[in-house]
C-alpha cells in the first residue's frame, strides 16, 4: 500500500507518508485531472520525477475530485488553493518516500532524511559548538540526521531565504528515543522564535514536522 502513513497531528493539521513502489507512469495516471503546478509538466521528465510525483500524488488524494493549485511564493515556499482556499503545506522526499503535511490555518514543516553515516563528512557546516558537545560523535549518526532533519523543519516554517542553519538555528540537547520532541530556536536579527518540533525513527529514516502554532516569538531589540 503506497499511503504508508496518515494521521491529524493536530484538529487541523494532516501529516502524510508515501513509500513510493511505481513507476512514474504509474504516479502519472494517479495524479488525475484536478491537479495543476506550472511547469509541471516539465518536472515530471526530470530525474527527480519520482519524488516529484509521489508528493503532488499523495498531496492531490488529499482532496479527490478537488481543485488542488499548488504554486510558490517569492520565497520558493510552497502555497496551497483548495478550490480557492488558502491552504498551507510542506513537502518533503527522500529516497523511498515522500511525505507532506498541510493545514488550513497554521504555517507548518516537514523533513525526512535517510539515516547515513555520510552526513559525518558534513556536519562541520551545520552544527554549532554547542551541539557538537552532545551530538558530535562519529557514532551519533543518527542524532545528527534528526538535528539536520530539524533545521530543514525550522527552515520551511520560518520561509524566508537567508537563513545560516550553523548560526540561525539551533537545537537543545535532547535524549534519543523512537520518537520525541526537540526544543529549538531561531535566532536572526532582531528576533528569537522557539518551537517545539516532534521527531520520530522508523526503518532506517528520521522524519520532523511542526507548526508555527508551537512558536513563541520575542523581539530582542535592534542590534
Amino acid at each position: 500500500m503506497p499511503l504508508y502513513l496518515q494521521k491529524n497531528i493536530k484538529p487541523d493539521v494532516v501529516l502524510a507518508l508515501w513509500q513510493i513502489t511505481e513507476s512514474k507512469a504509474e504516479l502519472k495516471q494517479l495524479l488525475g485531472i484536478d491537479f495543476f503546478e506550472q511547469n509541471m509538466h516539465e518536472r515530471m521528465e526530470l530525474g527527480s520525477a519520482l519524488h516529484y510525483l509521489a508528493s503532488r500524488v499523495l498531496l492531490a488524494q488529499q482532496f479527490l475530485n478537488t481543485k488542488c493549485h499548488l504554486h510558490k511564493n517569492e520565497f520558493n515556499k510552497p502555497l496551497l488553493e483548495i478550490n480557492g482556499e488558502h491552504h498551507f503545506v510542506s513537502i518533503t522526499h527522500s529516497h523511498d518516500f515522500a511525505g507532506i503535511i498541510f493545514s488550513k490555518t497554521k504555517e507548518v514543516g516537514i523533513d525526512l532524511e535517510l539515516i547515513d553515516k555520510r552526513i559525518n563528512k558534513v556536519t562541520h557546516k551545520f552544527m554549532n559548538e554547542n551541539e557538537m558537545q552532545f551530538a558530535g560523535s562519529e557514532t551519533q549518526i543518527t542524532e545528527k540526521t534528526i538535528i539536520w532533519s530539524a533545521k530543514e523543519t525550522l527552515y520551511k516554517i520560518y520561509g524566508e531565504k537567508e537563513v545560516d542553519f550553523k548560526m540561525n538555528l539551533f537545537i537543545d540537547p535532547f535524549h534519543l528515543e523512537k520518537e520525541g520532541n526537540l526544543q529549538t530556536h531561531i535566532k536572526k536579527e532582531n528576533y528569537i522564535n522557539k518551537i517545539i518540533l516532534k521527531y520520530e525513527c522508523f526503518e532506517n529514516y528520521v522524519l520532523t514536522y511542526g507548526t508555527a502554532e508551537d512558536m513563541e516569538h520575542r523581539e530582542i531589540g535592534n542590534r
